[in-house]
């Protein structure tokens, strides 16, 4: 009898060591499931990407209509700050034909603020109408000549078409009025 007891513990013993997952399988389950973790978290962030440009899209709809109309849908006309908010936010969605139709409208509107200017000429300036970029930082300038970003922008395209002297002169400008970048515009550019 003792005899049968010790198989039987024997047994159970061995089918208990060798019924669970090997090392192997452990280690393959394991990485099945950081597998199925990444390919989770890459679907969570394709989404969270879709969700945040539903909002900011659905935001540039409807920002003003909590606002009241006193005018029929008919004689309703955007005042220059509108048009200024809708070409950032066409800007901001890549198109920029788009941007810079709105901004000249604000312009036409008030020609004295030069954000809008500032903000036209980087539209044209990723379209690559750099003569245009530099003739609105140029006039942002002249409404506001303490704005750095302005003498950036504009040694950029000025680089970007040769004019070594002129941009340097305005990275150096732009540096004096704190522009953050200036610095290694100056020293890849002007050294």
């Amino acid at each position: 009898m003792k005899k049968l007891d010790f198989f039987i513990i024997i047994s159970i013993v061995l089918c208990f060591s060798s019924c669970g997952p090997s090392a192997k399988e452990k280690e393959e389950a394991r990485i099945a499931d950081s597998i199925r973790v990444a390919d989770s978290l890459t679907m969570l962030q394709a989404e969270s990407q879709r969700i945040a440009d539903s909002i900011t899209q659905a935001y540039s709809v409807t920002k003003n209509l909590d606002k009241p109309v006193n005018k029929s849908p008919s004689s309703y006309s955007q005042t220059a700050e509108e048009y200024y908010h809708s070409g950032n936010s066409k800007a901001s969605m890549k198109d920029y034909k788009g941007a810079i139709s709105d901004f000249d409208k604000s312009i036409e509107m008030n020609p004295n603020v030069s954000n809008v200017y500032y903000d036209r000429g980087v539209a044209k300036s990723l379209l690559y109408d750099l003569e245009g970029a530099i003739s609105d930082f140029t006039s942002a300038i002249k409404i506001h000549p303490e704005d750095g970003g302005a003498y950036y922008r504009r040694g950029l395209c000025l680089i970007l078409l040769g004019r070594k002297d002129e941009a340097c002169s305005d990275f150096k400008k732009a540096n004096l009025l704190g522009s953050d970048k200036a610095d290694n515009a100056i020293i890849k550019f002007c050294q």
